[in-house]
């Protein structure tokens, strides 16, 4: 089963001075449509980045990445791991599958 990273989130009033961006697309592997298969993220800036940055980045709180769900709200992604496999995944909210999964592909 899937579990969160130990890595520690940063305090919410720790995250205010951590800058965020909004990701908006996701690259897979063409073979795997999981959460395992995502290769990179595509923020609303335009940059793109992939999953190892991503990953760095948040363990190191340079930078807080989210998607908007559903209801327009901002969902932060965190760091998972599964048989030794980092990856990314949205934090649990009200919806019942992940936001990130439910992002268009990368152009």
């Amino acid at each position: 089963m899937p579990q969160s990273s130990p890595h520690k989130k940063p305090s919410l009033l720790a995250r205010m001075d951590i800058p965020s961006l909004e990701v908006t697309c996701v690259e897979r592997k063409a073979d795997d449509d999981t959460l395992r298969g995502i290769v990179s993220i595509g923020c609303a800036s335009g940059e793109k980045i992939s999953l190892e940055i991503a990953i760095e980045n948040i363990k190191e709180n340079r930078f807080v990445y989210f998607v908007k769900n559903n209801a327009g709200n901002d969902v932060d992604l965190e760091i998972a791991h599964h048989d030794g496999t980092l990856y990314l995944r949205t934090q649990k909210d009200d919806e019942k599958n992940d936001n990130l999964l439910n992002l268009k592909k990368c152009q």
